[in-house]
């Protein structure tokens, strides 16, 4: 049975603007020579938070982010995969979005609240803006009145001219005192500087709030949560170890659930009492379908007993790995269960973080076997 490590914790709940609702703010869109000192800045070097090193690229859109920031989305985008995201959203000019257009997005959060100049003077550094370079637009959005999606009170954003399109960049604290959340989208293709704010703002919230919806593994119906539990940084070796110890597990899964929890900046463990009646086949097909309709990609599913099952899935945009353990304890009568029993259970853990499945092995040589030893 896998049994979580014992490891303090606390829960925090984060509130959540669905995608599509209404937006509460004022869209200050103003020529850029009005405020074009607060977001060109002194030309030094990034302030301490965002660093002085050279900055990582992020692995999916090849946009640099400061070392050591919480990355939340990394995505590239094409034409009808835009037109897609964006599609069920009112007030995006999707008919003035090319099909040549490619977006690539990156989200990611630093510790404190960021002022404008260190983050332009980040990306000038890092060669995505000209030094001085003004923005072709800019949005300062206030509480008012509502306006169109991806913008939020308290945002402020700038769209700045590239070489082959426009660079959207927004920030957004998520309390006075930070941290502050900054999203950049890089528009490719022919595009007008408006057009690239109404377009990529909600993008990036589309992009986000799928990632969050996909961090959450759905919950076969009838279960029961048992315990919860958020591990990071030097805890994960503690879950490797659980997996270890577990019997049942395949050894192809768990060599490779393993290899992936390496690459794991976070895993979310839920635990959670199935319906008595609960069998593995029920169980890896809810899961199946939930995959077919989250856009996951099954990797390896294994059912051979009815009393076990695991399986292993990618979560879209390569934002982490999704691992499920069914199996079920019979316990013998108790003064807490006098009649005892069959007790299945359902072990998911989520693996956050850009973890990639590794690439399959090279097949076998060709040819006659190998001559058996003597």
């Amino acid at each position: 049975m896998f049994r979580l490590p014992t490891i303090r914790f606390t829960l925090s709940l984060v509130a959540l603007t669905s995608v599509g609702a209404v937006v509460h703010a004022e869209s200050a869109l103003v020529p850029a020579p009005v405020l074009e000192a607060s977001w060109e800045g002194p030309a030094a070097r990034p302030r301490a938070g965002l660093g002085n090193e050279a900055a990582p690229r992020a692995r999916n859109s090849g946009l640099p982010f400061p070392r050591g920031a919480e990355t939340l989305v990394d995505a590239t985008l094409r034409g009808a995969a835009i037109r897609d995201a964006l599609r069920d959203l009112s007030g995006v000019p999707l008919d003035k979005v090319d099909q040549s257009v490619e977006a690539r997005v990156v989200t990611f959060r630093i510790p404190g609240h960021q002022p404008v100049p260190p983050v332009i003077a980040f990306f000038t550094a890092e060669k995505l803006l000209e030094p001085g370079q003004p923005p072709e637009m800019m949005l300062n959005a206030q509480p008012s009145e509502p306006a169109f999606p991806g913008v939020r009170p308290g945002m402020e954003a700038a769209v700045f001219r590239i070489r082959d399109g426009m660079l959207v960049i927004s920030l957004l604290p998520d309390t006075p005192r930070g941290p502050t959340r900054v999203c950049v989208v890089e528009l490719r293709g022919k595009i007008l500087p408006a057009t690239a704010l109404l377009v990529g703002l909600p993008l990036a919230d589309v992009l986000e709030a799928r990632l969050i919806s996909s961090r959450h593994p759905p919950v076969f119906p009838g279960a029961r949560l048992m315990q919860s539990i958020r591990v990071d940084g030097a805890r994960i070796p503690q879950i490797a170890d659980a997996i270890r110890n577990t019997a049942g597990i395949p050894p192809d899964l768990k060599n490779q659930a393993l290899a992936l929890l390496n690459q794991a900046n976070a895993v979310q463990v839920g635990q959670y009492m199935l319906p008595v009646q609960a069998r593995s086949a029920p169980v890896l097909q809810f899961y199946r379908t939930q995959a077919e309709q989250r856009k996951w990609t099954v990797l390896k599913e294994d059912a051979v007993r009815p009393e076990r099952a695991s399986a292993l899935y990618q979560l879209p945009e390569n934002q982490g790995v999704v691992m499920l353990l069914m199996e079920v304890r019979v316990e013998p009568p108790n003064p807490r269960n006098p009649l005892g029993g069959r007790i299945p259970q359902v072990t998911l853990l989520q693996l956050e973080g850009a973890v990639n499945i590794e690439p399959p092995p090279a097949p076998p040589p060709t040819g006659p076997p190998p001559p058996d030893s003597p």
